[in-house]
């Protein structure tokens, strides 16, 4: 195919007229377009909230990638490969890559106000209007429309595309539809992926123990027999569909006999010893499991892919600390390091003057929502989910996990996709044998690409 590969700086402006902002957007756009009502556009915004777009456009979407190893997990030295993407989506659709504020080469300006871009309500205005400057200036007005969000992004890409559609929640109508919303390792209920365990949340106790029993599979923590994974989650569902949730209601008022059948049941699904369980009350949080399952071996599971594992730190590591993504993330840098220049034509004296801001932890200690950082604040953007699909009958929704994800784990997503108040006619939930970021590996992107061609595919036919 052939395309060409745009970096574009839009400049936003605060109430006075002054440069508040500088947003950078990568994009490729197959040529010639022909007919715009007939080709496609996605854009794509990733997570943190203070990570720029590059593991997905590196390792996912672009017409180029990291070669990975097959399995995504073995070790990878330097110096790192990037190899033509035979499953990028540019064959059907165009593809927009927007770093918010704060990330990628994005900036606030001198005039600027940090806390108008790095907060929820702010971000979402900032990447919506760089959406509605990309359809004015590439005439595109009139193409199908798509967004796909990973992790923070989603919840990111869920708010653009009601800023997008406008109205009194922004102020303003500005009429932009999507035909489709993709959601990867998905975060909209922030109370429902609770890593720490708080007193009350025992909805997140539950729907964590799917993802610790595919991650006891893999490591080998329990008796597979001639289980698949497959099998080994669906009896972790039946386990938090059934006995497991009363169990928690019961409290204190559960007799002890049936709360070891519970804690042996449980410990049989995640390899965690029966007595450990019943230590903590039930109810194992992401970091006891994390820091337990293979304590016997000396080492700690990664998060984000829990595929991955380190040797046992002395206290409990931090997610910057990962040890998924201290791995993961060095060749994702190195191969958008190798594409600004090479692909994009964006000279060495601005990359020096201008870095590309990988991951900046100081964006996340900024970030807010109504005043208090977003991680307390335990929002639930799901309704407003819900309420595009509702207001948007030619809206569909993907949403798309991995199995080995314990930062934002699937069962937490195939509850959101079932209590969205719409029916699951354009929901499509998919899982993939990869972590955090779901295309690790070689058969999880391609079944990730796969999936996410088809979706498009039956939303243009669909519209």
């Amino acid at each position: 195919m052939a395309y060409e590969a745009v970096a574009r700086e839009v400049i936003q402006r605060d109430g006075e007229g002054r440069p508040a902002a500088s947003l950078f957007g990568l994009s490729y756009i197959r040529m010639p377009v022909g007919d715009p009502a007939n080709r496609p556009v996605t854009f794509v915004v990733h997570g943190g909230p203070g990570a720029a777009s590059f593991p997905m456009h590196m390792g996912l979407l672009g017409p180029r990638r990291l070669q990975l190893p097959a399995d995504g997990v073995s070790p990878m030295p330097p110096p790192y490969r990037l190899v033509d993407n035979e499953g990028s989506l540019l064959d059907v659709t165009d593809l927009v890559f927007i770093d918010p504020a704060g990330t990628g080469q994005s900036r606030v300006l001198e005039d600027g106000k940090a806390a108008d871009y790095l907060g929820v309500v702010g971000d979402a205005k900032s990447v919506a209007a760089y959406v509605r400057t990309w359809l004015t200036e590439n005439g595109r007005w009139s193409s199908p429309r798509f967004i796909i969000g990973e992790s923070y992004g989603s919840i990111r890409a869920v708010l653009v595309t009601r800023e997008l559609i406008g109205g009194r929640s922004s102020g303003q109508l500005n009429g932009v539809a999507f035909n489709g919303i993709v959601l990867l390792g998905q975060l909209l209920n922030v109370a429902d992926r609770d890593l720490e365990g708080h007193t009350g949340a025992d909805r997140s106790f539950q729907l964590i123990v799917p993802a610790m029993a595919a991650v006891a599979w893999y490591h080998g923590k329990i008796d597979r027999g001639s289980r698949t994974l497959e099998q080994v989650v669906s009896d972790a569902r039946a386990f938090i569909a059934d006995e497991y949730p009363r169990a928690l209601f019961a409290g204190n008022a559960l007799d002890e006999a049936s709360r070891r059948r519970v804690a042996e049941r449980l410990s049989g699904l995640i390899g965690l010893p029966a007595e450990l369980i019943l230590q903590q009350d039930l109810r194992i949080s992401v970091r006891t499991f994390s820091m337990q399952l293979l304590a016997d071996r000396g080492q700690v599971l990664g998060l984000y892919d829990a595929r991955y594992v380190a040797p046992a730190p002395t206290i409990p590591p931090d997610l910057m600390d990962d040890a998924s993504l201290a791995q993961l993330m060095v060749p994702y840098a190195a191969a958008i390091h190798d594409e600004l220049p090479q692909r994009f034509g964006i000279p060495a004296d601005l990359l020096r003057d201008l870095p590309y801001r990988l991951v900046d932890w100081n964006v996340n200690s900024a970030w807010s929502h109504a005043g208090r950082p977003v991680a307390r604040d335990f929002a639930n953007y799901a309704p407003i989910l819900g309420a595009a699909l509702k207001q948007n009958p030619a809206l569909h929704l993907m949403v798309g996990s991995g199995y080995y994800d314990l930062v934002t784990p699937f069962g937490v997503a195939d509850y959101m996709a079932t209590h969205l108040g719409v029916g699951p006619e354009r929901i499509v939930v998919k899982h993939f044998e990869s972590g955090h970021m779901a295309f690790v590996g070689e058969r999880p992107r391609l079944a990730l690409q796969a999936d996410l061609r088809a979706f498009i595919q039956t939303a243009l036919r669909e519209r």
